[in-house]
């Protein structure tokens, strides 16, 4: 996910301003999409996962961060920007042997907030994808922003055509004045795909005016449990596991209404900016920074982590096309004015020319 924004913020940066050199963790299809952008050059450097137990992870680190140096006196940047936790600390490590201006983007919930204290020093400018993750740290006001996650999915959406969306729809079976329910996400437990089947469950049991369809895009290590799930209960014929997906914009226009239901406090979700640019109406657990983007009633429907909230939530929306289509044109017209990927990356780069010398 964060070499995902990374990938769309290098797309979007204003070359004719900053020259950026990239460097990613080797391995993996990512240098080829990056090597892809014109005017940038793109390193692969071997970084060690932090979250695993190696004897050898300080030398691991230290060789890393050696090399690194050798890259950066090879490229002579003005400023370093950190995009994950491993970079940020290969970043510190760097600046012990060459100050260089340090801005780390902090995009989840997971960095050490002991360390951050201890390494604030070493730290020009935090740039967070949302209040609750700024609000969370208690960085210092005057070295810190957030600048949110946009998506630069609008002009994908443009290129898709009514074709495409029919034939996966009649690939699917899906039957006219079927409502489809969305979801696009990994397939992991706090992302809330479990909760999302319970509910969809459910609903088709109670009995809805129209007939309903759920359809989850994505991949992790729950989707042979979910996929017996939908077995057991009978699902087969209205529940489908789409799996990753390269053409996601054409989802998004199968869709009817989009589900978020996180069961863990999520930094700031790019699906829901995402949703709100395809126009649809969505339904939203509220945690973390999601009701910094989706305000209740206005461009969207929150609802509590809980079965019974997010059923009702959805529920109404499903039971509702007047909702639906207020709902769905505001979260487009709000995605429009401020979560596009430029908007975004404009955020960035003011912070940027601060920074540089």
């Amino acid at each position: 996910g964060a070499q995902l924004a990374l990938l769309r913020h290098i797309r979007s940066l204003d070359k004719s301003k900053f020259e950026p050199v990239v460097v990613i963790g080797q391995g993996g299809p990512m240098g080829e999409r990056f090597r892809q952008i014109n005017n940038i050059r793109v390193y692969e450097l071997k970084f060690p996962r932090l979250k695993v137990f190696d004897l050898f992870l300080p030398f691991s680190l230290f060789y890393a961060a050696l090399k690194l140096v050798l890259l950066i006196r090879k490229e002579n940047p003005e400023l370093l920007v950190a995009n994950t936790e491993r970079a940020f600390y290969l970043g510190v490590l760097v600046n012990f042997v060459m100050r260089r201006r340090l801005i780390l983007m902090v995009r989840d919930f997971e960095f050490s907030r002991g360390l951050f204290r201890l390494l604030d020093p070493w730290v020009e400018n935090y740039l967070c994808v949302s209040e609750k993750i700024k609000n969370f740290y208690k960085f210092p006001k005057e070295k810190s922003r957030v600048v949110y996650v946009g998506s630069d999915l609008m002009e994908k959406l443009k290129t898709v055509s009514a074709e495409e969306v029919a034939s996966i729809k009649n690939s699917l079976a899906i039957k006219p004045g079927t409502l489809t329910v969305g979801f696009v996400g990994r397939l992991i437990e706090w992302k809330g795909p479990r909760l999302l089947l319970d509910v969809f469950w459910s609903l088709v049991k109670e009995g809805l005016e129209s007939p309903i369809y759920l359809i989850i895009v994505g991949e992790g290590p729950m989707r042979a449990e979910l996929e017996n799930e939908v077995i057991r209960r009978g699902l087969s014929n209205q529940v489908r596991l789409a799996g990753q997906v390269d053409d996601v914009e054409v989802w998004y226009n199968i869709f009817d209404v989009f589900a978020h239901a996180s069961v863990a406090p999520e930094p700031f979700a790019t699906t829901l900016v995402e949703a709100s640019l395809a126009g649809l109406p969505v339904v939203a657990t509220d945690n973390g920074g999601t009701g910094e983007l989706i305000i209740d009633g206005e461009n969207g429907l929150l609802a509590s982590p809980t079965a019974d909230s997010l059923r009702a939530a959805l529920r109404r929306l499903l039971s509702d096309s007047t909702l639906r289509k207020d709902l769905g044109e505001a979260a487009r017209a709000k995605a429009l004015e401020a979560f596009t990927e430029r908007a975004v990356t404009q955020h960035c780069e003011e912070c940027y020319e601060k920074f540089i010398i």
